[in-house]
């Protein structure tokens, strides 16, 4: 499997953290079936990192393989997660989502 980091967000502590955040978005992909072809399949993963006022850090990190199947797919709804400040948390109730749309524009 191929891990590229697509985008990063950074927010300082505030208002909505009480500490530094960095939010990471990665783009995963593993070929469909190695054996017999070049195919690619797509998946997303999202790693936080907390750094507190004490300097201890903290990371959290969330992946779902197989989403998508073509990368253009995969690059449009990773630059929406990064738009919308999507934490590993949240992660899988987004893409729930996001799928749940897909299907129901075809069905």
């Amino acid at each position: 499997m191929a891990i590229k980091l697509h985008g990063t967000y950074i927010e300082k502590a505030g208002e909505n953290v009480p500490y530094d955040m960095v939010l990471e978005y990665y783009l995963t992909d593993e070929l469909l079936c190695e054996k017999y072809s070049d195919l690619k399949r797509y998946g997303i993963m999202i790693k936080k990192t907390a750094t507190f006022d004490d300097g201890t850090t903290k990371e959290e990190t969330k992946q779902i393989k197989d989403v998508f199947y073509r990368l253009c797919d995969a690059e449009e709804f990773l630059d929406m997660l990064i738009r919308g400040k999507v934490t590993p948390m949240a992660l899988e109730d987004i893409v729930g989502e996001y799928i749940e749309s897909k299907l129901r524009v075809v069905g």
